[in-house]
């Protein structure tokens, strides 16, 4: 009976039976962006001004921290300097499409950029 239930549960709840995701709250902006070796960054902006980023490759990594949002300029905080990016900017690449482009500091010039695949910041 409790094999059963377990394979049960796995068929039915693939991806476990709690979500954390959202327990932390509403998603308000995802962005992501498939590198090299299949690595894959996801990039979310929570409600209550959170956001978290989560890497995969060759074994996962997550980095969380607070950010203010200042006309098109997001400024990450509460996260060790030099680990994460200082700020971001949304950018507009065509007459649908936007995309993130993060900067480690204002003297960097080439920015590390992700498509936005959902956007409610202007909400």
């Amino acid at each position: 009976a409790l094999l059963l239930i377990v394979l049960f549960l796995a068929l039915y709840k693939p991806y476990g039976i709690i979500n954390f995701d959202e327990l932390e709250g509403r998603d308000v902006l995802i962005a992501e962006r498939e590198g090299a070796a299949n690595c894959m960054t996801t990039f979310k902006l929570k409600e209550g001004n959170k956001f978290t980023e989560r890497s995969f490759c060759f074994g996962p990594s997550e980095i969380k921290g607070h950010y203010r949002w200042v006309n098109d300029t997001l400024f990450f905080e509460d996260v060790e300097p030099g680990l994460f990016y200082e700020f971001a900017l949304v950018k507009r690449s065509s007459l649908s499409s936007f995309h993130l482009v993060r900067y480690k500091s204002m003297s960097d010039t080439t920015g590390h950029e992700l498509w936005i695949t959902k956007n409610e910041l202007e909400k």
